[in-house]
């Protein structure tokens, strides 16, 4: 018996490796000849001061406890009354309706994010990820862009 019904689209979890997270956003289309993933070992400044400049995102893990679902509840809430009210032009969001894929979407949220003079430096024309983030503009409904990617697939 599978976990997902039949029309819940679901994807295999990326493993938390910079190697592997850094190989998976070369076949998008990045150049990971100028940035590369890390492991943070701390927010502290100690740890910061070891990590090579200039930083572009950070992709933050945390463990899920049983009670998190209920505590993202009120948020969630506040977020769908607003989804399509937020300013943006200013971050580029897209709806997760994909299980397993978090770790994919906090790639594109990274990616999506990052200046637009770097994407030019970084972006290979034509990959996905350029033609991904041509089509699903800030500007566009995140969850237009869900139904996108989950088309795409």
């Amino acid at each position: 018996m599978s976990c997902c019904s039949k029309n819940e689209k679901q994807w295999y979890p990326l493993e938390s490796n910079p190697s592997n997270l850094t190989s998976y956003i070369k076949n998008l289309g990045f150049d990971t000849t100028k940035y590369h993933f890390i492991d943070v070992l701390s927010t502290e400044e100690w740890a910061i001061g070891m990590v090579p400049q200039p930083i572009l995102a950070i992709i933050f893990l945390f463990p899920l406890k049983n009670e998190y679902p209920n505590q993202c509840r009120p948020e969630q809430k506040k977020l769908e009354c607003h989804e399509n009210t937020v300013n943006a032009t200013d971050v580029w969001y897209i709806k997760q309706r994909i299980r397993n894929a978090c770790g994919s979407f906090a790639i594109l949220h990274a990616l999506a994010n990052i200046p637009e003079s770097t994407k030019a430096q970084v972006f290979k024309p034509s990959s996905w990820i350029d033609r991904f983030l041509d089509r699903c503009s800030s500007n566009l409904c995140p969850l237009v862009k869900a139904k996108y990617i989950e088309s795409d697939m």
